[in-house]
C-alpha cells in the first residue's frame, strides 16, 4: 500500500443538504487515504488561530510524551474528546488538515459543505460530499487540539488497514507545536512553540520548504543506471514506503529500457486502486547529500504509471502554484528522530540513536 496524497478537484456548495439526502447518495467505496492535502471552503480555516493555539498550551509546564503505535509503517496516536470519547487517530503530515470519519463525529453539528472530486492516485475521482466540525482533543487535562476539522462522508480509512482509526491528524497539529517525532522510542512530544529549540539530544537542521499546507524536503535520487534526478519530496507520515515518485521520473529511472528492471506493485490510492513500478536505486540523498541512504538499503521506491495520478499543483488552495514530485515516506522516516519547530519554520533530524547521521 502507498500512501498518497490527493487534492480538490472541483467543489458544488450547497449548504442546504439534509442527512437524509446525503445517506442516500454516498455509497461504500473501498479505499485507502493515508496521505490527503484538503482544505474547507474558503474563509473557513481547519486551523485555529493564535488565540486558540495560546489556549491549547495554557498551563502546559512540562513536554507532553504521547505514546505512539507503529503498525503497518502506519503511525496511531489515541486522545479524548470533549466527550471523554477515546478517538485513535492516523498521524499523517501529508493531510493539511485533521479529520474524523462521519461515524467518529457521532452527534456533533457538522456543516455540510458540498460535494467534491478528489483528485490523486487511483482511477476515476468519484463525488464525495465533506463537511466541518469542531473538536477538543486532549490528553489528561491538556488540550492538544482545539479547532475546526474536516469530516468526511465515509469511514474512508478502515477500508484498506487493519487497525482501528476513527480519523486523522493532520499537519495542522504540527503547526500549532513544537514536536519531536522519534517512532524507534514510540513517542511523540510536543512542547509549547515558544519553547522549541535545537533538540537536546544532537541533530542537525535540514533543508526544506515549510508551507501552511505541509513540508517539502529537496532530495537527490540516484537510480540503478547511474542517472541522478533533484526532486521535492512530501514528508509523509501517511506513506508506507520509502518513496513514491510521480510519473514524469520514469524515463530518467531507466524503466522500458534494456536491462532495468522494474517490477509491478500494487498501489492504493483515493480514486481505487493502480499500479507502480518498483525500481532500484543507488542512493537517496537528503540536506544536500550530508544525509545519504545507500541502494544496499534496498529502500522501496516506486513510480507511478502513466494516470495513475493527476498532475497539477500540489494543494489548490489558491492555485499555490507547487511542484509535487512524489511523496517521502515512513520506511525512510522511521530511520531518523524528527524534530518540527512551527516558530522558527525549523526542521532537526537526527538518528534513531540519537546521532547526527552522517
Amino acid at each position: 500500500m502507498q500512501g498518497l496524497s490527493v487534492l480538490f478537484r472541483s467543489i458544488k456548495w450547497n449548504q442546504r443538504v439534509s442527512e437524509t439526502y446525503l445517506r442516500a447518495c454516498c455509497r461504500s467505496i473501498p479505499i485507502l487515504l493515508v496521505a490527503l492535502a484538503m482544505t474547507a471552503s474558503a474563509g473557513s480555516s481547519a486551523v485555529p488561530g493564535p488565540g486558540a493555539t495560546d489556549a491549547t498550551h495554557a498551563g502546559v509546564s512540562a513536554p507532553i510524551v504521547l505514546p505512539i503505535e507503529y503498525s503497518d509503517r502506519h503511525i496511531f496516536v489515541t486522545f479524548e474528546d470533549e466527550r471523554q470519547h477515546p478517538l485513535t487517530f492516523l498521524l499523517d503530515t501529508g493531510f493539511e488538515n485533521s479529520a474524523l470519519t462521519r461515524a467518529a463525529a457521532g452527534n456533533r453539528y457538522i456543516m455540510w459543505l458540498g460535494e467534491t472530486k478528489l483528485k490523486g492516485y487511483g482511477g476515476k475521482a468519484p463525488e464525495r460530499w465533506f463537511g466541518k466540525s469542531t473538536v477538543v482533543l486532549r490528553t489528561g487535562q491538556v488540550n492538544v487540539f482545539s479547532g475546526t476539522v474536516l469530516v468526511l462522508d465515509r469511514d474512508f480509512i478502515q477500508s484498506q488497514i487493519e487497525h482501528p482509526a476513527d480519523g486523522i491528524l493532520g499537519w495542522d497539529v504540527f503547526s500549532q507545536w513544537c514536536s519531536t517525532l522519534d517512532v524507534g522510542a514510540r513517542r511523540l512530544t510536543l512542547r509549547p512553540r515558544s519553547e522549541c529549540s535545537t533538540p537536546p539530544d544532537g541533530g542537525r537542521e535540514i533543508q526544506h520548504d515549510w508551507m501552511k499546507q505541509g513540508l517539502l524536503v529537496p532530495a537527490a535520487i540516484t537510480f540503478a543506471p547511474g542517472r541522478k534526478a533533484r526532486t521535492m519530496l512530501r514528508l509523509d507520515t501517511g506513506c508506507d514506503t520509502a518513496l513514491v515518485l510521480n510519473p514524469q521520473f520514469r524515463e530518467i529511472a531507466g524503466i522500458g529500457r534494456p536491462g532495468v528492471a522494474a517490477r509491478p506493485i500494487d498501489s492504493w490510492g483515493v480514486n481505487g486502486t493502480s499500479t507502480a513500478d518498483r525500481v532500484t536505486v543507488s542512493s537517496i540523498e537528503l540536506d544536500g547529500g550530508a544525509i545519504r541512504i545507500p541502494g544496499s538499503a534496498q529502500p522501496t521506491v516506486v513510480i507511478q504509471r502513466e494516470g495513475a495520478v493527476a498532475r497539477s499543483h500540489l494543494w489548490n488552495t489558491k492555485e499555490a502554484k507547487v511542484s509535487r514530485d512524489g511523496l517521502l515516506g515512513m520506511e525512510l522516516l522511521e530511520r531518523f528522530t524528527w524534530t518540527f519547530d512551527p516558530e522558527g519554520k525549523k526542521v532537526y533530524i537526527a538518528s534513531s540513536a540519537g546521532k547526527t547521521p552522517e
